[in-house]
């Protein structure tokens, strides 16, 4: 991490073209890893690779309905999401995974530079670096980004939003119709990252609380001179209202769009869809499972397959059944924890598998060998290897994010630096606790710890400038490094 922030202020004293220079060379390795080892999707990657390649190749949605190729993809309707969006990918290119695999690498590449712009608003250009070569070295990410997981781009759109977000600080009045375009391309950004991850509605609530209980950096606010003379900032009544007005719209309109979800995905796709209760009950009924510690559920699955596969069912009297499999199988989980009492054992084994550093490995390993067997030719001192490589950076992370969150405990100079570590620290810990809360109830699996990434790298930058200003040396930029 030493050597990762000293690299960082090189970067940061130098024109950013060197910086952009430098994460092109470095995505080269992943181009490498591509060309050498074959795609062969596997579980949920498969079934983007299937949807999305048999839609490219002209197959209609209700075709691959009713020759069965859906299978319940229809009450988890973001897999429809994922390949559709492939499926354009693949008709503006060419019909290959490896299509999806560049643009990943791509998409990750752009997603960096937005976390060393966001970063560097909050805490300076020297953590802004730090953070961006963090997040693009980490080795669990830089493997998994060579794969064709949606996760690259849901990162990208959540950055993106942040982004958008912090433009409606800038405005004056709601007249200005750029302030309507940033408000239209928020809910755009918000409502395609919801359908691609429901999870989230964490981001939803991270920015209504930025927005409101941000703290006031001085941009385009009044200077008001008190009696004694000191001078302080006077936000004017339209600039203090209209972000929270804006978020409050912003929000509004995405919870409509999200209840009308089923209807407008039927008319699209053209085949039966589940309401939301559905796909909620269902990542409960996981989520709280204690057999398998909040992960998928072969036995779950395998019931509902069944009743699926019966000839004669309707797909409304399918969706009821489902839903009541679903709500027993939460009822016999809460009622197993009350009686045996062992939350604390329950959310343990849960994070435990949440939170595995070598879950990139695993996903590349099962995503590329050619067959089952192969899974067994990997040498265990590749596997111990493979983990120590990715589980030592993430410690390291998690120690700079206790200290960034201990620096907030200091009395600090009132001023717009320390206002915006503030609002640094506002909006990532409420996503980080956010998406700490929501897992404990749903399905949970090793590559859905990419959601607290963002937070932890911009947490734990701010907890690497303290850190270095402690053993001396002072990392709190000059004013025009500042920005």
């Amino acid at each position: 991490m030493v050597m990762l922030w000293y690299l960082g202020e090189w970067f940061a004293k130098r024109f950013t073209g060197w910086f952009v220079a430098f994460v092109g060379i470095m995505s080269i390795p992943k181009l490498i890893l591509i060309a050498m080892f074959k795609l062969n999707p596997q579980s949920d990657m498969y079934s983007y690779s299937v949807l999305a390649g048999s839609r490219a190749n002209g197959d209609l949605w209700s075709w691959m309905y009713h020759v069965g190729v859906l299978d319940l993809d229809n009450i988890f309707p973001h897999v429809l999401h994922i390949a559709d969006f492939y499926n354009i990918l693949f008709r503006i290119s060419v019909n290959s995974n490896t299509v999806v695999q560049y643009f990943n690498v791509m998409i990750s590449a752009l997603t960096t530079f937005l976390v060393l712009g966001l970063a560097a608003r909050f805490f300076g250009r020297r953590a802004g670096m730090f953070a961006a070569l963090v997040f693009f070295l980490q080795p669990s990410w830089y493997l998994y980004t060579t794969l064709i997981g949606i996760e690259p781009v849901w990162l990208f759109c959540q950055l993106a939003g942040i982004s958008l977000i912090l433009r409606l600080f800038k405005y004056g009045n709601f007249k200005d119709w750029r302030l309507w375009g940033d408000i239209f391309l928020i809910i755009v950004v918000l409502f395609f990252a919801e359908n691609i991850q429901p999870l989230s509605v964490v981001l939803f609530i991270a920015f209504f609380c930025f927005i409101w209980f941000r703290f006031h950096e001085g941009r385009r606010e009044h200077l008001a001179i008190g009696v004694t003379g000191t001078i302080s900032y006077k936000p004017r009544f339209v600039e203090l209202w209209l972000p929270k007005i804006a978020i409050v719209l912003i929000i509004g309109a995405c919870f409509t769009l999200r209840q009308i979800q089923p209807q407008i995905d039927r008319f699209y796709f053209g085949v039966p869809i589940a309401s939301n209760n559905v796909g909620e009950a269902y990542t409960l009924a996981v989520g709280t499972n204690p057999k398998t510690h909040g992960v998928y559920s072969d036995a779950l699955i395998n019931r509902i397959e069944l009743f699926n596969h019966i000839n004669g069912k309707s797909e409304g009297q399918k969706f009821i059944y489902f839903n009541s499999v679903f709500k027993k199988q939460i009822k016999d989980n809460l009622n197993y924890h009350h009686v045996h009492r062992d939350w604390d054992k329950f959310v343990y084994s849960k994070y435990e598998s949440l939170m595995k550093p070598a879950y990139a490995f695993t996903e590349f390993s099962e995503n590329t060998r050619s067959n089952d067997k192969q899974k067994q030719l990997i040498p265990r001192q590749i596997v111990d290897t493979a983990t120590n490589l990715m589980t030592a950076p993430v410690v390291a992370l998690l120690l700079l994010v206790v200290i960034g969150l201990l620096s907030q405990l200091f009395s600090k100079k009132e001023n717009s630096k320390t206002a915006k570590d503030r609002n640094g620290i506002l909006l990532t810990e409420t996503i980080m606790l956010g998406f700490f809360i929501l897992f404990f109830g749903v399905e949970v699996q090793g590559r859905y710890q990419i959601s607290f990434y963002i937070p932890w790298i911009f947490i734990g930058s701010l907890g690497m400038r303290t850190l270095m200003g402690i053993i001396g040396h002072p990392s709190i930029l000059d004013e025009h490094d500042r920005r």
